[in-house]
């Protein structure tokens, strides 16, 4: 007689002699049993919001008199059986640390309540001034703003830039951005890919450089994506921070007519301009890599505002 054996996870009844011994399962499996096998290989069920869980968990339950404060995994978690000599060996250089926010990046509400607050109120009035004489905005009354069209918010980015070396701040920066959050496909922009050179292009147009010495030279465009203009008719809410001659900045919005940052569209519409640029001064496009571009013995290779020329 054949002996039939049930399962005590799935509740169905399995014939052990009618399966090859090398299909049969021992112990408890991590998929579910209705899960279709691909290669012949079980699929894991992830779970990521419960595995978080457990390493958060772990943070806190283990946490020992080492643990650096918003750390979530330490090397004492990850070998709780190592000795006190090997945590203090330079040669030990793993190390994770939970992602904090940086203390000198920081929104307009944030920067309003530090102690150098004048540094980026001054920084915010440059940032307007120097928008409106590049021609980015033209302010006009709500009453003109065309029916049914939705004011975009404005968005201030400060932050303080530190000498490197030192650590000293150096400068105090602001930049106006819009609420991409809030645009909506199909009526503030349509596509959003923008494509970047490769890295097999990079090394190869580097290799290609040192091996018949070529010249190089990187560039990097200053506030590369303003330069191009709006691909779609676009309107912004007056800044906070700012009012009018009249006291009304409710009355009033922001026209925009550059590719202000922020926009979910603005790698792309930049890069779309700087085509047009590298095609008009005689440069051809590699039908190979879409961002290396060539005009005689010159290689020109753009990734995003950042670009490498090399030639002869």
């Amino acid at each position: 007689k054949r002996k039939r054996s049930k399962s005590r996870e799935h509740g169905q009844e399995t014939n052990a002699l009618q399966q090859p011994e090398e299909n049969q399962q021992q112990g408890p499996t991590l998929y579910p049993p209705d899960r279709e096998r691909r290669d012949g290989r079980p699929h894991r069920t992830r779970r990521p919001v419960e595995r978080l869980a457990m390493a958060m968990s772990t943070e806190i339950l283990e946490s020992t008199e080492k643990s650096v404060p918003g750390e979530l995994f330490c090397l004492e978690a990850i070998y709780p059986h190592a000795t006190a000599d090997e945590w203090d060996d330079d040669r030990n250089i793993l190390k994770a640390y939970k992602p904090v926010a940086d203390p000198d990046t920081m929104y307009h509400h944030q920067a309003m309540k530090e102690p150098d607050r004048a540094h980026f109120v001054a920084a915010m009035v440059k940032e307007v001034n120097d928008q409106m004489e590049n021609g980015n905005f033209t302010i006009v009354k709500r009453s003109d703003v065309p029916p049914g069209t939705s004011l975009l918010p404005a968005v201030w980015q400060m932050r303080r830039k530190r000498d490197i070396k030192t650590r000293q701040i150096n400068k105090y920066k602001a930049r106006l951005n819009v609420d991409g959050s809030r645009m909506k496909a199909g009526v503030h922009y349509d596509q959003v890919y923008a494509p970047m050179a490769k890295w097999h292009s990079i090394r190869l147009l580097l290799v290609l450089s040192a091996c018949f010495g070529w010249h190089t030279a990187q560039i990097d465009y200053v506030l590369a994506f303003p330069q191009a203009p709006v691909e779609k008719e676009l309107y912004m809410k007056i800044p906070v921070g700012f009012t009018m001659d009249d006291g009304k900045p409710e009355e009033y919005a922001l026209k925009m007519h550059r590719n202000v940052y922020g926009q979910p569209q603005a790698s792309r519409v930049w890069n779309k301009y700087l085509h047009r640029k590298l095609t008009k001064i005689g440069f051809h496009q590699s039908k190979v890599d879409g961002c290396v571009y060539w005009r005689g013995t010159v290689m020109y290779v753009l990734y995003t505002d950042d670009s490498i020329l090399a030639g002869p």
